[in-house]
């Protein structure tokens, strides 16, 4: 992913696995969002189905991914490397307090994020509305600017 740029990005959980079985596993994975994803990229829309999560979101210009990076400076300074990393993190955190709520353990989500470019602004909205038709909609919110 790369700087002032709109993508698309969705995972799933490992089969059987309900991903959001509560409204509190919503709001779990909306608060983390925001704490790990925020500072590093602008949220236009969040929807979770019992089973994945869909997100619309542009990545904020360089100077925010660095002051991003000044808070957590283990590895030298790469943009894209610390633009997957507060993705992790979002991930992490979500299947750690997941597993932990639900004394299980293992993977929660499918091997490697679905990254897809959003090249205009009239697709975003054409992706928002797409969005908003899925089935088993358990959570979603569409945050303008």
């Amino acid at each position: 992913m790369e700087t002032n740029r709109t993508y698309y990005l969705t995972n799933k959980s490992v089969e059987p696995e309900i991903l959001f079985r509560t409204d509190e596993n919503c709001n779990y994975f909306y608060s983390s969002l925001i704490k790990y994803v925020s500072p590093i990229a602008e949220i236009h829309s969040c929807v979770l189905q019992n089973n994945s999560y869909h997100l619309l979101v542009t990545i904020k210009d360089l100077d925010h991914i660095k002051q991003c990076h000044r808070q957590n400076r283990r590895k030298p300074f790469l943009s894209t490397r610390v633009i997957r990393q507060q993705f992790s993190n979002l991930m992490n955190s979500y299947a750690q307090s997941f597993n932990r709520y639900y004394s299980r353990k293992g993977t929660l989500f499918q091997k490697g994020l679905v990254v897809e470019e959003i090249p205009s602004e009239e697709d975003l909205y054409l992706f928002h509305d797409a969005l908003t038709c899925l089935p088993d909609l358990k959570f979603y919110k569409f945050i303008t600017s």
